[in-house]
């Protein structure tokens, strides 16, 4: 029967879901991070308790070195009821076995990561990693910058340029018409998951995108389709990466531009994470 094990800080708060008992590797990253496990049954219902604990942790750890039948579905499960608790947890799963590399993958398209260990400390220092990226998320802030603007967001402005903003200066992401474009509708419903159905209609019925840069005197528009959101996406995280190690911040694109699949469906929803603020120039 599978397992939830969560530990308890003051200042922290890690879940780890094991479904074997905790075996040595286990046991060392979490007693280097001083916490106390207690089992929790999720087979059949998360319990409340649960939930309120994937609400305030930081980090879920999915063992999956045993696991193979359903384990995409179980971490299927948790993600939503984090997203439903309104809670901000990253799934981490990890195996002290070798993974096939398209295993990996399908767990990182569930928004989680895959981390194959090779030793004692490795858990541990893939927690610390995590950690240290959710600090520098916390910090994380974009600058879209709109020219040709006659207002705040109106219709006939350009998305010039997207940016990252940190005390070392503006790092430009390098992204074409439709990656901005993109990029901007994210920004603009970052309160929302959104399908490429969604995304699509949006770009094609909203006006600010339909006369994108009509005050310049040349109208700049690119349609996109349905089938093309999911590349677009990962164009948009790979010029992330690259600003990232410029300015030499511990982020991984995924937890900033995250995508998860829709509940008994084949969608896939986007969202986009981070602070964001709109310059606009005349």
């Amino acid at each position: 029967m599978a397992k939830i094990d969560y530990g308890v800080r003051a200042k922290l708060q890690i879940l780890l879901f094991d479904p074997r008992p905790p075996v040595q590797y286990s046991q060392a990253a979490i007693a280097g991070l001083e916490y106390t496990l207690i089992s929790e049954d999720i087979r059949r219902t998360i319990s409340t308790c649960l939930r309120r604990q994937l609400a305030e942790c930081e980090v879920v750890l999915i063992d999956v070195t045993r696991r193979s039948h359903d384990v995409l579905g179980d971490i299927e499960q948790l993600g939503n009821a984090i997203r439903i608790c309104g809670g901000n947890a990253r799934l981490l799963c990890f195996s002290d076995i070798h993974r096939n590399p398209r295993f990996a993958l399908e767990i990182q398209k569930r928004g989680a990561r895959f981390v194959s260990l090779n030793g004692p400390g490795a858990l541990l220092e893939a927690v610390q990693v995590m950690l240290a990226e959710i600090s520098a998320l916390e910090r994380l802030s974009f600058q879209i910058i709109h020219r040709f603007s006659q207002g705040s967001c109106a219709p006939g402005e350009e998305v010039a340029a997207i940016c990252l903003a940190q005390k070392q200066g503006l790092f430009q992401l390098r992204l074409g018409l439709t990656q901005r474009l993109l990029f901007d509708f994210l920004a603009q419903h970052r309160q929302l998951s959104l399908d490429s159905l969604q995304i699509v209609s949006g770009l094609m019925g909203d006006w600010f995108y339909r006369d994108h840069a009509a005050n310049s005197g040349y109208r700049q528009t690119n349609k996109i389709r349905r089938q093309t959101v999911k590349v677009v996406v990962q164009r948009i995280r790979e010029a992330m990466e690259d600003v990232f190690e410029q300015a030499q911040l511990s982020c991984n694109a995924w937890d900033v531009l995250r995508s998860h699949p829709a509940p008994g469906t084949k969608r896939t929803l986007y969202r986009l994470h981070g602070d964001v603020r709109w310059q606009h120039l005349r």
